[in-house]
């Protein structure tokens, strides 16, 4: 039997956009002279219907300013929680495969026709690739899949 959970890069793939913005976020934050300032430049970009909004916005700037740390806390909480729970295993019964923690599907041994495994360059270098597994009518692309040359040659055999 073996058992493989998915590859680390899939935690941090999905949080290197919303890092991004964090940093983006955080470099507009510590070079504007204040917060206030800045809303007063975007107000006087609006038109007068959302002046009001952007004058009462004093008051919520720790909320601003600490509203992209729970958005990206979020993010990082929903990968973590995915990937936790989604794992590759070979057995006696088939390839089963656990995507999240709701999802399970198991494809018996002799139903598999054909294995297909692709690497791109990041994952050559940090060792993961896609498994796609051909089984009659369905097919199935495992993303993420640590050492997936040697998983692939564990399935064949």
């Amino acid at each position: 039997m073996i058992k493989v959970r998915q590859h680390w890069i899939a935690l941090v793939r999905p949080n290197i956009i919303v890092s991004v913005l964090l940093g983006l976020i955080l470099i507009w934050l510590a070079t504007s002279p204040s917060m206030l300032d800045a809303f007063r430049h975007i107000a006087a970009q609006t038109p007068y219907f959302f002046t009001p909004i952007f004058e009462r916005i004093d008051a919520y700037n720790p909320l601003i300013a600490t509203a992209p740390f729970f958005i990206a806390g979020a993010f990082a909480l929903g990968a973590w929680s995915q990937w936790l729970f989604t794992f590759f295993q070979i057995d006696e019964y088939g390839l089963t495969y656990q995507l999240g923690p709701f999802f399970q599907n198991t494809i018996p041994l002799r139903a598999i026709q054909d294995i297909r495994k692709s690497t791109t360059p990041f994952g050559l270098l940090f060792g993961y690739g896609t498994l796609i597994v051909d089984a009659g009518r369905e097919q199935e692309v495992l993303r993420f899949v640590p050492n997936v040359a040697e998983f692939a040659a564990a399935l064949r055999r």
